[in-house]
């Protein structure tokens, strides 16, 4: 065979490789639209996978993203590709804190997709259409709380609160406390719903009283007496004491009331009395009075006869 035959023949093989893999070529490029937290974007892509096709764009892949078709997915022309990054959503609710991985890009479709309903009076610490970075969120929510509140002798009063302690609730209730007050439960304790709160109002003074203070008796012997007489040497004076006494009153009512303190004003002046010692000399004995008899009586006259009176005869 001749050499023109065999650079020919070359001419046409080479020629006929050229052609194929330009048609393979051409026929592994691709547009690929991909879609990343909904934000989508067209491609030109010779990767034969979903990972592949992402790998080439720099998007980075993490544990708690979603990916759809999956990774290992072959893709064709046309193909759409959707990734969500994954966030994670720590959610506090009355200080009961909770962690979750969303994939939602703003809070309200991430409470949503973690099965969290809050009513319309709950406080939530953002917007809830604020977005969440692929970072995430920390959302603090406060939920309102039904409580009935006591004070002193009022009738009780329900109220709707979204604070967080006993203390916070009074306050956002218009309830001012004053030093003594009792409350119960107490004030730092985490609020409740259906928690009743009394408040007991105390009020602790002192209070001074002038009061009488009695006099004694003091009693002195005198020689010059004889021991049955007395006499009053000195009047007695009752003095003056100021009493200071602490009182405590719940709701009005006095519970509690103790002496704190004594001050002498006027110290009472004693009575003085004299009672005698000396003794009564002994009497001297009366004279022996003999009996005097007194004479009989004379015997009274017998009494006269009376007449004797004869019959009368008619003649």
């Amino acid at each position: 065979m001749s050499k023109r035959i065999i650079l020919a023949i070359m001419s046409v093989v080479v020629a006929a490789t050229l052609v194929v893999g330009g048609v393979a070529f051409a026929t592994a490029k691709k547009s690929v639209t991909i879609s990343i937290d909904g934000k989508e974007k067209t491609v030109t892509t010779y990767a034969d996978t979903v990972a592949d096709v992402l790998e080439s764009e720099g998007v980075d892949l993490r544990a708690h993203d979603a990916v759809a078709p999956a990774p290992e997915t072959e893709i064709d022309e046309g193909s759409r590709i959707a990734v969500s990054y994954g966030r994670q959503l720590t959610v506090k609710v009355d200080g009961v804190k909770q962690t979750y991985w969303t994939t939602a890009t703003n809070v309200t479709d991430a409470l949503a997709q973690i099965g969290q309903r809050f009513t319309a009076g709950a406080e939530l610490s953002t917007s809830r259409s604020a977005s969440i970075s692929r970072d995430g969120m920390t959302l603090v929510v406060t939920t309102p709380k039904d409580l009935t509140i006591t004070v002193g002798k009022r009738k009780p009063v329900d109220v709707t609160t979204l604070e967080r302690t006993v203390n916070e609730a009074l306050l956002d209730s218009g309830v001012r406390l004053t030093r003594y007050d009792e409350v119960r439960p107490k004030l730092s304790t985490k609020v409740d719903d259906g928690m009743t709160i009394v408040v007991t109002r105390v009020m602790k003074k002192k209070h001074d009283v002038v009061v009488s203070v009695a006099y004694d008796t003091v009693v002195r012997e005198s020689a010059s007496l004889y021991v049955d007489q007395t006499r009053m040497a000195r009047d007695g004076k009752a003095g003056k004491e100021r009493v200071t006494y602490k009182i405590v009153r719940e709701n009005g009512k006095l519970v509690r009331k103790r002496v704190v303190a004594r001050k002498q004003l006027a110290a009472p002046v004693n009575v003085i009395e004299v009672h005698g010692t000396k003794q009564r000399p002994a009497p001297e004995p009366e004279p022996v009075r003999l009996p005097v008899f007194a004479p009989a009586p004379a015997p009274a006259p017998a009494p006269e006869p009376e007449p004797v009176r004869l019959p009368v005869f008619a003649p």
